[in-house]
């Protein structure tokens, strides 16, 4: 569904009419569809929710190798694969046994195939038919139960809670300038809400519940569609505050066409996807006061980069379940699940219509495993424009982001199943290390810089390169003596797409970059005790690169250089599920101390310092 006032609006009618493509539709009353007089209507409706619907103009007619495919396999100029660092090779320092490639090691990528097929099974068939039911218009609401369709409108509590509509609120902005001038808030309109509910076919008391939104319609040049602050997710409410021990062991949040095939990047980018274990954003206000905002305590999240690349289980990735006996708990302390999400149409300006939905899929159950996991997030100092970002120039200069996080407020456990956020065209690479004393050699290095050092400290301006810098850094933090590596990224996890015509000497080598997973080696499992610290230190890059601003590209590329841009948003965001026997909340995302914060006198550090501690231990308290 494209917004009101659209100038590209493209209504598609999926009532009676849409088959016939008519203009006019003569839709009869309820009273003659109840009354026996419209019998052969009746029947012809109930035949045709039986019957696969009839593809509109906006259906997927011609995408599916764009869904499907990641990209195309022609060859990368020089200048790119250089840039971008693809040149590498890959290089670990982590070699022993304990370490592992995250997103292939032993039988991960079989595994992630199967958890998806599961899911796939239960989309085709208890929750199954979404197609018909949303296409059947207001008759498939009305006799929707006759025609045994399993989807529903998520709707009131039935617990006596607020009144939640079957529809949410959604904004649209056709490219990026005009989102940023709207701040995120374009035109905007409504859509339907729908749920299902069934089994899952291998794990015993699980139950897989699946909300759809939508439809949307969009039709390219990295438009952004967005939602915010949706409530009920599949109508969930009642199931936690019935269920005091309930608990989520697995889920997913992606877009989709009707019949729950997910479209992966591209065409579709999630910029990002969160489902929070709170009814609503007041309750999340509530429990982590002064961190409202950037509320990123989640059960469930989706990026850009979190589909992997295609040998690696491509968009089965986007499915996130804990192993067996552990589970975030949930019941008891929530009133339902809340979400919001934004994804970008990468497609060049004026592709065809593409119709699709949103889908959340929450795998729960009504008793509690015997391990609690918290989903835990660590985040850099924010000093950007944008939620959990730190700015940094937008030229050919490189950078050093670094903070630590200390083990303070959750019990002890094992962490497990990392992933890494960051804006991969920006990227270098990126190092996780456990120690006390990892700050001593963060600590040379700046000292040795100067003062006044802030962070990120732009290595040109300190006659540093990324390779000296890292020679400085890594290096002797790999000879220390209690200091362990935990994870590193060397290389980003891009795909490329270049324009034939560009290709060309006369031409500009225009190449799209898609983010795909990063390609992380790690321990697969790291011990924490109460005092532990971990510090991530993140070395980055904006290449530039000849390429027309993304709004008038040939393939409205979403990671140019911009020379109108002052500043870029980076990300370096580890996260990873903190496995106990202990009581656990089910999520805990961290906001960065750093003594080298961007704007803070030294005057000012200690009160700063203290605020950002006492509003990381309210969600442990709360819970």
């Amino acid at each position: 569904m494209t917004p009101k006032n659209n100038k590209n609006e493209q209504r598609i009618n999926y009532d009676c009419c849409s088959a016939a493509k008519s203009t006019t539709c003569t839709v009869p009353s309820t009273k003659s569809m109840f009354g026996g007089r419209n019998v052969t209507m009746f029947i012809a409706y109930v035949i045709i929710l039986t019957m696969k619907a009839v593809p509109s103009d906006a259906s997927l007619m011609g995408f599916e190798n764009i869904i499907m495919d990641i990209v195309d396999d022609r060859q990368l100029p020089a200048s790119v694969v250089s840039e971008f660092g693809q040149d590498r090779e890959d290089k670990w320092m982590g070699t022993s046994p304990e370490y592992v490639l995250m997103n292939i090691d032993g039988d991960t990528v079989q595994k992630r195939r199967n958890h998806m097929a599961e899911l796939d099974e239960v989309k085709e068939g208890a929750c199954g038919g979404f197609e018909e039911h949303v296409r059947g218009g207001w008759l498939s609401e009305i006799f929707g139960t006759l025609s045994s369709s399993p989807w529903e409108p998520v709707n009131t509590d039935h617990n006596g809670f607020e009144y939640i509509s079957d529809t949410t609120l959604y904004h649209y902005s056709s490219d990026t300038p005009t989102y940023r001038a709207n701040g995120a808030i374009g035109l905007s309109d409504k859509v339907k809400r729908y749920f299902c509910r069934a089994p899952h076919p291998t794990r015993d008391g699980v139950t897989i519940s699946i909300e759809r939104s939508g439809p949307f319609v969009t039709t390219g040049g990295y438009s952004w569609t967005s939602q915010f602050g949706a409530r009920n997710m599949a109508n969930l409410t009642s199931f936690f505050f019935e269920n005091p021990s309930g608990s989520i062991v697995g889920g997913m949040a992606v877009p989709v066409l009707a019949n729950g095939t997910i479209i992966g990047h591209p065409p579709l980018h999630i910029h990002h996807a969160h489902v929070y274990p709170y009814g609503n954003v007041e309750e999340r206000c509530n429990r982590i006061p002064g961190l409202c905002a950037d509320g990123h305590h989640l059960v469930v999240q989706s990026h850009g980069e979190t589909e992997c690349a295609a040998d690696q289980g491509g968009t089965a990735c986007l499915l996130k379940m804990l192993d067996e006996g552990e589970a975030y708990r949930i019941g008891g302390a929530s009133s339902g699940l809340s979400s919001d999400w934004e994804v970008n149409d990468v497609r060049a300006k004026g592709s065809e219509p593409l119709e699709w939905y949103f889908e959340v899929v929450i795998m729960h159950k009504s008793d509690v495993e015997p391990k609690a996991a918290t989903y835990m997030g660590w985040n850099n100092p924010g000093s950007g424009a944008g939620p959990a970002t730190y700015a940094m120039p937008y030229d050919s200069n490189a950078n050093l982001m670094f903070y630590n996080y200390t083990h303070d407020d959750l019990a002890s456990g094992v962490l497990k199943n990392w992933v890494l956020h960051t804006h991969m065209a920006f990227a270098d690479s990126v190092f996780l290390f456990k120690g006390d004393n990892v700050h001593n050699v963060l600590d040379d290095f700046v000292h040795g810089l100067g003062n006044d050092i802030e962070v990120p400290i732009i290595l040109d301006c300190h006659g540093h390169t990324l390779e000296s810098a890292k020679k400085a850094i890594i290096n002797p933090l790999m000879e220390q003596d209690g200091t362990t590596l935990v994870c590193e990224m060397t290389k980003t996890s891009l795909r490329f797409d270049c324009d034939k015509d560009s290709l060309s000497l006369s031409k500009n080598n225009q190449c799209t970059s898609y983010d795909k997973r990063s390609h992380l080696n790690c321990l697969k499992e790291l011990a924490m005790e109460p005092g532990d610290a971990l510090t991530v230190i993140a070395f980055n890059h904006v290449r530039k690169y000849n390429s027309p601003t993304r709004t008038e590209s040939t393939h409205d590329n979403p990671n140019p250089y911009d020379a109108n841009i002052f500043a870029a948003g980076q990300h370096s965001i580890f996260r990873a599920d903190l496995i106990s026997d202990e009581n656990l909340p089910p999520a805990l995302f961290y906001f960065a101390r750093n003594l080298y914060f961007h704007g803070l006198k030294e005057e000012d550090k200690d009160e700063f310092f203290h605020r950002i501690e006492e509003d990381n231990t309210i969600l442990g308290d709360a819970w």
